[in-house]
């Protein structure tokens, strides 16, 4: 009967490798392995200390396993019947392999049990050959790890239980959780050093007394097994029974003669188990499949339509950005360069108000030309920076990492000369032009003084009138000075005005060009950096929108295949009886 198991196990086991469960997939193999062996396989469990090991060895009569203070199990240790002592070190099972010995010369049975108390390498175990009466009638004792890893790898292979449980302690609240995960199986509670628990009995009470509070069913059998080994050796069969060894071994005889039931019950509970948990699983995955948004192609798909929305609404609204401020920076910058040259108008006016052009002309002309070209490269030099800074901001409004090289692309040769500036145009007044406005201005002097001393009966011509027309010319001729340079500075003032009003003319209109150019740059650039992110951008939407396809296609397949797989599962599930209907209970 177990053998008609084994289809049931090896389609679970691919709906296992189909979903991803290795680890469920390990225990079917495990389970499918034991249902192939005629053995009836009882897992001997418990804490470290509490005499685990020692029980075993009291039940085959032999030091099969490593006891004493500080040394412990750390591999599992099948004991089996055999002929003639034999040992060996084997590697656990997979689907594709049989069990195979790790040494290829014989070992004794100390020496395997010396390996038993070291670290091994996950899945080996220790199997041991004794000519037994208990083990003949097809008993096999695995002596487990005292941990929970080993515990639940090692329980799909037991057909039955024996829970180890210390005379001198109480049932803790882990043996009683660990005895309800094995209640699928035949499980006894062993208590053991009853010889040196004087008050066993209430112990036994009381361990019976939390199994059945619990609500859990297995006997409770109390042995020693120093008593065990002592009256084996004695041959003293007052002794054995007194040991408790003896219910023991009935109980392990009605185990082995149970065999295909247990067989087929720890199969089918263990089958139970998994196509419950595979069921969860499947239902877990169908909920997380059905939201179409969900999964990262979805999230890759809607960031890139993202970006390219993005893209497109900069592309519509950059270009006009960039318009306003060119216009703003063309008003900045004409502004600049007029109160610059205002400036230099009032420096001009306030300088030829003293300055004589006739003799200041050539250092005005240098310092004009140096001023005029410096408020040239000063005013260009801080609109290429606009620019760049503007291009920056454009950069950034595309999410760009910089705007490239551009500084550099709007920079040129000013051409902001004007010719020359011509000095000011002025009138002679040397030694004849000042003879003839002195002599001029004399003559009033002369004859006003001379007929005022006619009255005193002096001549028209006489010292006083003559003085006096010295006078009257030298006055004449100081005025007559004064007068010209006034008329100088005022046209040198013009000239220079003129000059500054011409460099503004040229100037602005270069400025203008450059900043019309500029613009031109700067547009062009990134519309061709725009045009190039807008392809990119499509490019990966639509690649995102393939992928998302081909996933929603994979998906639609996968949930195909989940369908039937739970389909399968599920009617499975109600062929395994009561625990079945519990599975159909389970919800998404």
């Amino acid at each position: 009967m177990p053998r008609t198991w084994i289809p049931v196990l090896d389609s679970v086991v691919r709906a296992c490798t189909a979903l991803d469960r290795p680890d469920l997939a390990g225990q079917l193999v495990a389970r499918r392995e034991a249902l192939l062996d005629p053995a009836v396989r009882v897992l001997v469990v418990g804490d470290p200390g509490q005499g685990k090991s020692a029980l075993v060895n009291a039940l085959v009569d032999a030091p099969v396993c490593a006891v004493g203070d500080g040394v412990t199990t750390a591999m599992a240790t099948f004991v089996r019947y055999a002929p003639t002592p034999t040992a060996t070190v084997l590697s656990l099972p997979t689907p594709r392999r049989e069990l195979t010995p790790l040494d290829a010369a014989p070992l004794s049975v100390e020496q395997v049990r010396a390996k038993a108390t070291q670290p091994a390498a996950t899945g080996t175990r220790a199997q041991i050959g004794l000519p037994r009466d208990l083990l003949a009638a097809g008993l096999v004792l695995i002596d487990c790890p005292a941990d929970p890893a080993n515990t639940t790898a090692l329980l799909p292979e037991a057909d039955a239980v024996l829970l180890i449980c210390d005379a001198t302690r109480e049932l803790s609240p882990g043996q009683l959780a660990m005895l309800e995960r094995m209640a699928a199986r035949p499980v006894a509670v062993v208590l053991t050093k009853i010889d040196i628990a004087p008050r066993w009995r209430d112990a036994l009470a009381d361990t019976q007394g939390r199994i059945a509070g619990a609500g859990l069913r297995a006997p409770v059998i109390p042995v020693s097994a120093s008593l065990r080994l002592t009256a084996v050796r004695a041959g003293d069969q007052r002794l054995h029974e007194e040991s408790g060894v003896s219910d023991l071994e009935l109980f392990l005889g009605e185990i082995a003669r149970q065999r295909d039931q247990l067989a087929a019950r720890s199969t089918s509970a263990l089958t139970t188990d998994v196509v419950h948990t595979l069921i969860g699983g499947i239902r877990a995955e169908q909920a997380r499949r059905a939201d179409p948004l969900s999964g990262p192609e979805h999230s890759r798909w809607q960031a890139t339509q993202e970006r390219l929305v993005q893209l497109q609404r900069m592309a519509a609204r950059w270009p006009i950005v960039l318009a306003d401020d060119v216009a703003d920076l063309q008003s900045d910058v004409e502004f600049d360069v007029r109160d610059r040259t205002r400036a230099i108008v009032r420096e001009i006016d306030t300088y030829f108000d003293s300055a004589d052009p006739r003799g200041d002309w050539d250092a005005f002309e240098d310092w004009l030309r140096d001023t005029l070209d410096e408020v040239a490269e000063t005013n260009f030099t801080w609109q290429i920076e606009r620019f760049a800074w503007l291009a920056d901001k454009i950069a950034r409004q595309l999410s760009l990492d910089d705007a490239g090289d551009l500084a550099e692309a709007m920079e040129q040769e000013l051409s902001h000369r004007i010719g020359e500036l011509a000095p000011p145009r002025t009138e002679k007044f040397g030694p004849f032009q000042k003879l003839f406005s002195g002599l001029r201005g004399s003559y009033g002097g002369l004859l006003m003084f001379g007929l005022a001393t006619t009255f005193a009966g002096m001549p028209l011509v006489n010292p006083i009138s003559v003085s006096a027309g010295a006078v009257f010319g030298a006055r004449t001729v100081y005025e007559e000075s004064g007068t010209r340079k006034t008329r100088r500075q005022a046209t040198a003032k013009q000239v220079a005005q003129r000059y500054v009003d011409d460099f503004f003319l040229a100037y602005s209109k270069e400025s203008r060009d450059a900043a019309r150019a500029a613009h031109r740059l700067v547009r062009d650039h990134f519309s061709a950096v725009a045009e190039r992110l807008q392809h990119a951008a499509t490019t990966a939407a639509e690649q995102a929108r393939q992928e998302l396809v081909a996933r929603t296609t994979q998906r639609q397949r996968k949930q195909a295949e989940m369908d039937a797989l739970l389909g399968q599962l599920t009617a499975l599930a109600e062929q395994l009886g009561e625990p079945a209907r519990a599975v159909q209970g389970i919800t998404a």
